[in-house]
């Protein structure tokens, strides 16, 4: 890698410990249409691809046009409560305190259906780095390095000069089409076995194995 002057991140299940909360969504969506429980690691297989657990084909579950309606006005509805109390992950504003000290930009880019319109702690997160892009900001998201790309530009920063970080697929996909370093974190939706397949430069299974990555390239 050579010299860092940018950090961007993903920031579901990477900066904001959020797993659990898209898993609640869903399961309230199911309850209210009588749908058993459906089990946790295909939620995070979808969340993985990118996919929209209730807008997307469930395997075993057939959904109407009138269904997918209305869980996504459940789904919003309830993501907008549950952000209020979503936790940032520890060791994410430790990090992103000591690269402000020494001037490393910094940004967030998220397919969140929310993007900035959030509360809490989420946006606590959000007001401590320098730029942060939406799903709103670009046609394309994730895996292209659309969204990556805009954020460098808001930076100024090249990104041969960036580390991106995130702990899906499609991050470790858009960081490499974007041509910058990537590190993928084994703390979100993927495990190292997951990451590895997709051949990051670095993996980090902490925030203080992530730290020295990063400090190790400034």
């Amino acid at each position: 890698m050579a010299k860092v002057k940018a950090v961007l991140f993903d920031l579901d299940g990477t900066l904001l410990d959020s797993i659990l909360v898209y898993e609640r969504v869903f399961d309230k969506i199911l309850r209210h249409f009588e749908i058993p429980k459906a089990k946790k690691e295909m939620v995070r297989q979808l969340m993985r691809r990118g996919k929209n657990p209730w807008k997307d084909k469930i395997p075993g579950i057939f959904l109407t046009q009138d269904m997918i309606t209305e869980g996504k006005r459940i789904a919003k509805e309830s993501f907008y409560e549950e952000y209020r109390n979503i936790h940032i992950m520890r060791g994410a504003v430790s990090l992103l305190s000591e690269l402000k000290k020494i001037l490393i930009k910094t940004a967030i880019v998220t397919s969140s259906i929310y993007g900035n319109d959030i509360t809490g702690f989420a946006r606590r997160v959000m007001k401590m780095v320098d730029t942060v892009v939406t799903k709103f900001d670009t046609e394309r998201q994730k895996p292209y390095p659309d969204p990556i790309l805009k954020a460098c530009e808001a930076l100024c920063v090249s990104p041969d000069a960036c580390i991106f970080v995130g702990d899906s697929p499609l991050d470790i996909q858009a960081g490499k089409a974007a041509g910058m370093p990537v590190v993928g974190v084994t703390w979100g939706v993927s495990s190292v076995e997951r990451l590895k397949r997709e051949n990051p430069d670095e993996i980090a299974e902490s925030f203080d194995h992530l730290k020295r990555i990063i400090f190790s390239h400034i």
